[in-house]
């Protein structure tokens, strides 16, 4: 009789957990094939790409979990990537900001008042404000989207598990700090329509006041300097950029 020849390519006595395999029938051996989608492999394990969003730079997807701006390419279809993450607050919670959802030509309110977000001329000050959906809720309770229309539009984009909002001076000036690794990130291919932030002459502004006819934010007009340059006030009035910022 003809014998089945056993090439004993195989050596694991079993299949890795999330991964797939070849069989071999004459070893009783599993060969390692991949693994399975939101898991890369590393000396034959196969390994989450998800991890806690415990840094600036991640991508943020909505089951709450982050993956390095590698890995986000490879997630899964059954999560939704949501943005970058811009602000950490070291107690496992902070910032994402939604490139591809920032819009421009909108001014940030209409008359010369104070809301009640906080408000100060001093920069130092100001940059400790990282409360920015705190500060949109006051925002929408002081006028409608004829007054306050940047507030407003985002309120009408967000949703219960998506809740958008203008950037606190704080997050604004964090992410211009390191605007050179935001570049990168929001233009790799991840996010395709995206105002070009830190490259137009347009002013992006945040959700905390200079005073009771200006707000804080980053003005494009100065083609040189340092953020803290570039970090001013901006009219009220004035058409500006907005940057949905959710914080999670």
């Amino acid at each position: 009789t003809c014998t089945e020849h056993c090439y004993y390519n195989c050596s694991l006595s079993s299949c890795p957990a999330n991964a797939y395999c070849d069989y071999e029938a004459c070893s009783g051996k599993y060969c390692f094939s991949s693994c399975y989608g939101g898991y890369y492999s590393s000396n034959n394990q196969c390994i989450s790409i998800f991890r806690a969003c415990d840094e600036i730079g991640l991508v943020y997807f909505d089951n709450g979990l982050c993956t390095s701006v590698d890995h986000a390419f490879t997630a899964p279809r059954t999560v939704k990537n949501l943005g970058i993450v811009v602000y950490v607050d070291g107690k496992g919670g902070g910032t994402i900001a939604n490139p591809e959802g920032a819009f421009c030509k909108d001014y940030w309110g209409r008359g010369v008042e104070s809301t009640g977000v906080p408000q100060s001329s001093d920069l130092k000050t100001i940059i400790k404000d990282v409360k920015s959906c705190a500060n949109t809720d006051i925002i929408l309770t002081k006028g409608n989207s004829n007054v306050y229309p940047a507030a407003w539009s985002l309120n009408m984009s967000s949703n219960e598990n998506e809740k958008w909002c203008i950037p606190a001076a704080g997050i604004l000036y964090n992410i211009y700090l390191h605007m050179d690794m935001f570049k990168e990130l929001f233009y790799n291919g991840m996010y395709t329509s995206v105002p070009q932030i830190g490259m137009t002459f347009s002013a992006f502004a945040s959700s905390s006041e200079y005073d009771k006819g200006h707000v804080w934010g980053v003005s494009h007009y100065l083609s040189y300097g340092t953020p803290i340059d570039k970090f001013q006030s901006l009219d009220k009035g004035s058409e500006s950029c907005f940057l949905p910022v959710m914080e999670f």
